[in-house]
């Protein structure tokens, strides 16, 4: 075709890509996808240049409908100014635009989700008069009986989430409007209460920040504080001092499962490996994108959290944060992400395997230390055999020197013979 050929030219004869505005890219639905599956198809020039066509039919059926719809000419003649708009762009990408230089979705997604209200769903939310009447019922039965029961409070304020979306001083209210004589119900209620929905102020609350070796310590001493559960999920860790402390909070009796990316987890000088040849559980993602977490939670109730990789090179050199805070409800949510992933990744480190390849690689570090000596110890015969033959030579040059300084000052100062006169 003419338009394709004189495309190719104008291709050639500018090397530089041609910019697209981004407002363009949104008025243009150009389809690349389509033409990589069926090359014998219409090619994007064709798909234009089609486009542009339909564009001006609609246009002259927009000026028809104006003449006879001389109601509703304000609204049309909007519409038109719109359509005009982008087929001023279609004319100017067709002019400039190579065939295959743009790759554009086929469908511009909604820029936001029109039935979402922040408000409604985030920050506060309307209790109903019938859940209202609900929670008053359970209260009154709740007071009149003179025990306390945790369960089934937890079990009330998680039937009911949208106490915390602002009507909790509501609740507290109507709790002190309820007269009750059964003082251990309403004790147990208080603390129920004030335990979810006032925090109190956290006992772990602490921020580091990289490059600094000393902070390594700060990291290995929170490790080593969990009592009961450990779990981890880390893109790299290759620090032996964590490494350490994870093996000893297992020896401990502490449960330790470790979450990791596949492919820094291969790499030689992983620490995934050691902990894994102890017979800690661990997991990788096996794909192509990276498990990028970097997170810990200790005993259901401290996270670590951050940007800190647990690599020598972080503590060294990037510039890295980590964060220690202790609150249920943060954990929890860390640790419901924790299963989440554990369940979902099926690729298991099997404990043989990681302990052959912990072997190998002391092996192989053992060879090359080997190497190193051995090399550095014939080169450090070299250098001892050079310096004797230097001293060897400098001492047979020595003698030679002081023969020829005898031979000169026999022959400066002869001996005198017998009978003869010396001149």
């Amino acid at each position: 075709m003419e338009v394709e050929n004189e495309q190719e030219n104008d291709q050639k004869n500018n090397q530089e890509p041609v910019k697209v505005p981004f407002s363009l890219q949104g008025e243009i639905n150009l389809v690349n996808e389509e033409e990589e599956m069926n090359k014998d198809g219409p090619t994007q020039k064709e798909r234009l240049e089609k486009m542009l066509n339909k564009l001006n039919k609609d246009k002259e059926d927009e000026n028809e409908n104006n003449e006879n719809n001389e109601n509703n000419e304000n609204n049309e003649n909007n519409e038109g100014e719109q359509k005009g708009a982008i087929l001023r762009g279609t004319k100017k990408v067709l002019k400039k635009t190579a065939p295959t230089t743009l790759k554009i979705k086929k469908e511009i997604p909604e820029a936001y989700d029109s039935t979402f209200n922040l408000e409604d769903s985030y920050f506060y939310q309307t209790i109903s008069k019938e859940e209202w009447e609900e929670i008053d019922s359970f209260l009154e039965n709740y007071l009149s009986e003179d025990k306390s029961d945790e369960e089934r409070l937890t079990r009330f304020f998680s039937y009911h989430p949208k106490i915390a979306k602002g009507n909790v001083e509501a609740l507290l209210e109507k709790i002190n409007s309820l007269n009750s004589e059964n003082f251990a119900s309403y004790q147990s209620l208080m603390k129920a209460f004030m335990k979810e929905y006032y925090q109190p102020k956290p006992s772990v609350c602490e921020c580091y920040f990289f490059p600094n070796p000393s902070n390594e310590e700060k990291v290995v001493s929170m490790l080593r504080t969990c009592k009961k559960t450990l779990d981890i999920a880390i893109f790299s860790l290759t620090l032996d001092s964590i490494a350490e402390a994870i093996l000893e909070a297992f020896q401990r009796g502490i449960k330790v499962r470790v979450i990791a990316d596949d492919e820094c987890a291969k790499n030689k000088g992983s620490n995934i490996k050691l902990v894994a040849s102890q017979g800690i559980p661990c997991k990788t993602d096996n794909a192509v994108y990276h498990m990028h977490h970097k997170f810990a939670v200790i005993d259901s109730s401290v996270v670590i959290m951050g940007s800190f990789n647990w690599t020598g090179q972080a503590v060294k050199y990037n510039q890295e944060n980590i964060f220690f805070y202790e609150d249920k409800n943060i954990a929890a949510q860390y640790a419901k992400e924790f299963e989440h992933l554990w369940t979902t990744f099926n690729t298991v480190i099997d404990q043989k395997e990681a302990l052959k390849a912990v072997m190998d690689e002391e092996k192989e570090a053992e060879e090359k230390a080997k190497a190193k000596a051995e090399k550095e110890k014939a080169k450090a015969e070299k250098e001892k055999a050079k310096s004797e033959n230097k001293k060897t030579a400098t001492k047979a040059k020595t003698t030679k020197e002081k023969k020829l300084e005898k031979k000169e000052q026999k022959v400066e100062n002869p001996k005198r013979v017998r009978g003869v006169k010396n001149n």
